[in-house]
């Protein structure tokens, strides 16, 4: 029995012979027969009271030691809330949240969109007006927008000058310095970049000769190398960390598709906690990985963290909430994750979950596991070391919308 419970006991028993001290001090008190000052129906008063007295000291003790035995959660969430309107979103691709701590997206506004149910196919449907946000240290920014009826988005406020990717209509390029790169195929007519890191390593997807399959690629050093896949015939790289380590997703050979972590020519599959299919889609430094299941036909359910070779629902690491936390898209080396996820009512909600100290997680059952090295492999080599942390909506359109083309054409 813990400290706090001891001491909470020995107050209410301390308390109950005060009460019976008082009780019995007040039967003794003026008058030439105190006792019989008071009846009902033949009882003294003065029992109620000293049994109400106990009863209730006896539940407050109850409220105490339940209290101190609460379950402290390894995250704590945060709903940075909207301007007056139902939703709030992320501006993907991005990074949402800032070296400061300073959280990216945008929140619906109580003003009515005026165009609705016009909307521009690059934001997606949306009666309300939306206008991008800044949220930090529980204080939500509105930056405004332009005058009229119009939605505003932020999608990124950087501290140096880095580097940057598109996607024309075929190849991959790398813009840096006033000149833009080409950066090729795997063999195919087709490549997708989906993110680069500081040292201008640039990961994403190219079809094979003969378009009929597609592979993650990491671009490095002026050559693009095929990362392979879990088994299937299509995989796309989401996310490369400084390290030029990459998250990313693949089909398995039964069609269906698993997150992994590519390492030093090592693919590590990261297999979905309760749903179909995973999607990893972002990693730290530390290998931290954080993505999302959903079930066969591609309806999200919800936020995964993959760490120390396991994975997590992530909506099991937070107390208790109304918001389903459905995808994750960003995690920093602090260990904060940034993603969205759904209300009740179907409102879509951006959210920000933050470490509680050095809490560790509680065991999972599913499990990473390291396949075959699908390419030359990398001189140093080291072990794979895991760590594994378990909708209608804005930003995860350009997501969705990859995916489908790559179902399309891959």
């Amino acid at each position: 029995m813990s400290t706090l419970l001891w001491v909470v006991l020995a107050s209410v028993y301390l308390a109950v012979l005060l009460v019976l001290r008082f009780a019995t001090m007040q039967g003794r008190g003026a008058g030439p027969n105190p006792a019989r000052r008071r009846f009902v129906g033949g009882e003294r008063t003065t029992r109620p009271r000293v049994l109400f007295a106990v009863s209730v000291l006896s539940g407050l003790t109850f409220v105490v030691a339940t209290g101190a035995q609460a379950q402290p959660y390894p995250y704590t969430l945060v709903d940075p809330g909207t301007f007056g309107g139902p939703q709030s979103f992320l501006d993907l691709p991005a990074v949402p949240l800032t070296p400061q701590g300073t959280l990216l997206g945008a929140a619906d506004t109580s003003t009515l969109d005026a165009d609705y149910p016009n909307f521009n196919p690059l934001v997606g449907p949306n009666p309300y007006v939306a206008h991008a946000f800044e949220w930090r240290g529980g204080r939500l920014r509105d930056l405004g927008a332009l005058p009229g009826n119009n939605t505003s988005s932020v999608f990124e406020v950087n501290s140096t000058a880095n580097p940057t990717t598109g996607i024309p209509t075929l190849d991959p390029f790398l813009w840096r310095n006033g000149r833009m790169r080409d950066l090729g195929t795997l063999g195919g007519t087709m490549g997708v970049a989906n993110w680069l890191n500081d040292a201008g390593d640039v990961v994403g997807s190219s079809s094979l000769a003969g378009d009929q399959t597609t592979h993650p690629f990491l671009w490095k050093n002026g050559k693009m190398r095929d990362l392979g896949t879990l088994g299937g015939d299509k995989g796309a790289a989401n996310w490369v960390n400084a390290h030029g380590d990459v998250a990313g997703d693949s089909r398995t050979p039964d069609q269906s598709f698993n997150g992994f972590l590519w390492r030093h020519g090592t693919v590590i599959d990261l297999p979905p906690v309760g749903g179909a299919q995973s999607f990893a889609i972002a990693v730290n430094e530390r290998d931290t990985v954080v993505g999302k299941e959903t079930d066969a036909d591609f309806n999200e359910l919800a936020a995964l963290l993959w760490a120390g070779g396991h994975g997590y629902d992530l909506n099991t690491l937070v107390a208790p909430s109304a918001l389903q936390m459905t995808s994750a898209f960003y995690i920093n080396d602090q260990g904060d994750i940034v993603g969205h996820g759904v209300l009740p009512d179907g409102s879509q909600r951006v959210f920000l979950l933050t470490p509680n100290g050095s809490l560790r997680l509680p065991r999972a059952s599913t499990t990473a596991r390291a396949l075959p090295s699908t390419g030359p492999r990398d001189a140093r080599n080291p072990a794979p070391t895991l760590a594994l942390h378990r909708a209608n909506h804005r930003g995860a359109a350009a997501t969705n919308a990859r995916q489908l083309l790559f179902s399309q054409r891959r």
